[in-house]
């Protein structure tokens, strides 16, 4: 029955578009296997002018932590000793010994520094915010007394020098505003995780491993790195294990300083089915999954109301904040993107389900973020837009007022209709 289920799934996203499209993302780009491991891929684009007489004043934002080194070292301290064995048996291919030394690199580059961010991580925080600081210059230049910004991060190292790296870059490009920094337990408890994630990442954990024990051909990947596939099993034991380990360690490679996808090693139909694993095993351990909803909605209600409660000070006429800068995580953003409806992120989708119509390389890379830009008239309207990743995005549940644009008198009403 499981097997029946299995093939059930393989076919449903073999047969719709987005499948094909992260496997050909892949076989361009193997750094696109990565999941919410890869990195931050600006594209620049035309942003559609706001309605006549209408003019930005108030930015409300939430950032995910630039690119990182993997969290610990649960991975890496499993796979390192077995990659040194075998090399020390000159039991590795050609092609395992080109991919040991550049994991070896990567390996030590990351001593000492799991969890922090990267040269990388910091280049794509200072990026967004130089853009975000241009294109909507009028809002920071401190008309009607408009120079305050709040920013708030997670008590994560990585967050806290996102945030760093985020405003020194927009003082750099800005005049005259006061910045407030904060951070601790209260912040945390909405900007990050704000709950207990182990009944949901159980369940994931389980259907990955279904899934994979189902689909994975782990022979493959031994026989190509290893040139005795026996006495290769008797040092790494379990090959599902095996695989699933080396590929999660590998997705860091293109976020460090060393700078070498070691994904690049791995043969593109590998990279697809683990992608397609790790890709429907994230989005149910922290999206909006059908499985998991329940487990993440409270954290999103926090995050929401927050956006809320700020947007309701700064959009007072009388108001002197110019913008509420947030610095978080992945596992807080992609279920409230989920929770609002956002365009592209699926809300309650099946676990078969998740890759055909969501991927996280694309849409929970590293340093995604979400900027909702409020505009006002002389009359005292005040219309808002949305940028996801920088770039104009909709929520199919509300209707605009044009283009991108919503009242934000509609907004607010949908949005404290989700946290009630």
């Amino acid at each position: 029955m499981k097997k029946i289920i299995y093939m059930v799934f393989l076919c449903c996203i073999c047969t719709q578009m987005q499948a094909q499209e992260y496997a050909d993302l892949i076989r361009k780009n193997p750094a696109m296997a990565a999941a919410n491991m890869t990195n931050y891929n600006f594209e620049d684009c035309r942003h559609t002018p706001a309605p006549k007489g209408y003019k930005a004043f108030y930015i409300s934002h939430y950032g995910r932590h630039g690119s990182r080194y993997h969290s610990n070292d649960r991975y890496a301290g499993i796979l390192w000793p077995v990659m040194r064995k075998a090399d020390s048996l000159n039991l590795l291919s050609e092609a395992g010994k080109t991919f040991y030394k550049d994991f070896s690199a990567v390996i030590q580059e990351q001593c000492g520094m799991y969890g922090m961010l990267t040269a990388l991580g910091a280049k794509e925080q200072r990026g967004i915010a130089k853009r975000m600081a241009s294109k909507f210059s009028e809002v920071f230049k401190g008309r009607n007394g408009r120079t305050e910004i709040f920013c708030q991060s997670s008590t994560s190292p990585r967050c806290l020098i996102s945030m760093t790296d985020f405003v020194h870059s927009f003082d750099r490009h800005t005049e005259g505003l006061n910045f407030q920094f904060v951070t601790g337990e209260k912040y945390y408890d909405y900007l990050a995780y704000g709950h207990n994630p182990i009944e949901s990442l159980r369940i994931a954990d389980q259907k990955e491993d279904s899934l994979r024990r189902a689909v994975m051909k782990p022979l493959e990947l031994v026989d190509y790195l290893f040139v005795d596939r026996n006495r290769a099993l008797e040092l790494i034991g379990d090959p599902y294990d095996f695989e699933k380990i080396l590929y999660l360690v590998s997705c860091v490679g293109h976020l460090t300083d060393y700078g070498v996808c070691l994904l690049s090693y791995f043969p593109t139909d590998i990279l697809i089915r683990n992608w397609e694993a790790r890709n429907a095993r994230f989005y149910l351990a922290y999206g909006m999954a059908q499985e998991t909803a329940e487990y993440h909605e409270e954290t999103s209600r926090r995050l929401i109301s927050d956006f809320i409660s700020r947007a309701e000070i700064a959009v007072k006429e009388n108001s002197n904040i110019a913008a509420d800068f947030r610095f978080g995580h992945d596992t807080s953003l992609l279920p409230m993107l989920g929770h609002i409806g956002i365009k592209g992120i699926p809300y309650r989708p099946a676990f078969e389900s998740v890759n055909s119509v969501f991927n996280s390389s694309v849409s929970i890379c590293m340093a995604s973020n979400l900027q909702l830009i409020f505009y006002r008239n002389k009359s005292g309207d005040v219309l808002v837009k949305l940028l996801y990743n920088e770039k104009e995005t909709t929520i199919p549940a509300m209707k605009t007022v044009c283009g991108p644009y919503y009242k934000w008198s509609e907004l607010e009403k949908y949005l404290k209709s989700l946290i009630n």
